[in-house]
């Protein structure tokens, strides 16, 4: 399953109201909106700025 399959079965998922409740319960949030890896930068920028070792993270 690619990864747009995927975010389309969750998409239609949460298009129910049963879905929303679910997904609110697990994850605690409220939906998904559309984002592009520019939407990202801010985030990249303030790491760097920082100086935050990333990779000290996934240990």
């Amino acid at each position: 399953m690619t990864f747009g399959i995927a975010l389309l079965a969750v998409k239609k998922f949460l298009s129910s109201d049963e879905g929303q409740d679910i997904f609110r319960n697990i994850y605690s949030v409220e939906g998904l909106v559309d984002a592009t890896d520019a939407d990202y930068d801010p985030l990249r920028e303030m790491i760097r700025a920082i100086e935050l070792d990333t990779n000290r993270l996934l240990l």
